[in-house]
């Protein structure tokens, strides 16, 4: 969903002038402020402070990833100890 800054303004409980200068870096965003926007936009608040080449990155997909690769070798090296055990 795309949230103008009118209704991202009335959700986060701040003035439509608030929302643009935390966009274009003229306000700080207030630790209450800063949880209802990663709420409304489904990430994390560290994520909001990357830089802009590492905010392109799909994190979930990553950390899935990573979990699998986890999972095989977790299995490799469990099928290598069956087989080495039954000898």
């Amino acid at each position: 969903m795309e949230w103008s800054q009118e209704e991202l303004a009335e959700y986060v409980g701040v003035s439509k002038n608030t929302i643009h200068d935390i966009e274009t870096g003229n306000k700080f965003v207030k630790a209450q402020t800063l949880v209802l926007l990663t709420d409304v936009f489904h990430i994390e608040p560290f994520v909001l402070f990357l830089p802009p080449k590492i905010k392109n990155i799909n994190f979930n997909k990553m950390v899935a990833k990573f979990a699998n690769n986890v999972k095989e070798s977790a299995d490799i090296l469990m099928n290598d100890f069956i087989k080495n055990s039954s000898k």
